[in-house]
């Protein structure tokens, strides 16, 4: 059984999923994170073709589910412009918009549960150690920033949030 590990992924557009155009091979924009790792984590060609047949089939179901809540979206819209739509025609759209989003997350969880279950215990303790890691880089990195901007801004008259006004 997959062992509990962050569902920190770094976030990619309104699907937070794996990720999109991330080939074998390619580091880059829209990797998926897993992949990143596959070195440090020793993955085999089998894991990895598993990996991707994976994302591939999630990232297809995506596409379907998005377009069923951008048409579900739309009804709302135009059920609450109307003005005078009955109120359990609102809410009923109200109820699938959520339903809609809640069944993509479901479905982001359960990708990537199947997708740690094809790592072993070892590579599991591995991967969250280097997203700990990843994640600490990245705060630190987001501390120096914003020291610089700080900084930068002494002497330059009153600033908010490092906006001059």
């Amino acid at each position: 059984a997959p062992k509990a590990c962050g569902m920190h992924g770094g976030g990619h557009g309104p699907d937070q999923g794996m990720g999109m155009m991330g080939g074998r091979g390619h580091m880059g924009r829209g990797e998926a994170p897993l992949m990143q790792f596959r070195e440090e984590l020793g993955l085999s060609d089998q894991q990895i073709d598993q990996i991707e047949d994976m994302r591939t089939e999630h990232q297809l179901a995506m596409i379907d589910r998005r377009a069923e809540l951008q048409k579900a979206e739309l009804r709302l819209r135009n059920l609450m412009q109307e003005g005078n739509a009955p109120e359990r025609d609102v809410n009923a759209a109200i109820d699938e918009v959520a339903q809609l989003r809640a069944d993509m997350q479901k479905a982001r969880y359960q990708q990537h549960q199947q997708v740690l279950s094809v790592l072993t215990d070892e590579q599991q303790d591995k991967l969250e150690q280097l997203r700990d890691e990843r994640q600490d880089n990245r705060r630190e990195f987001r501390q120096e920033r914003r020291q610089q901007m700080r900084d930068n801004n002494q002497g330059q008259g009153q600033s908010f949030r490092g906006r001059r006004f």
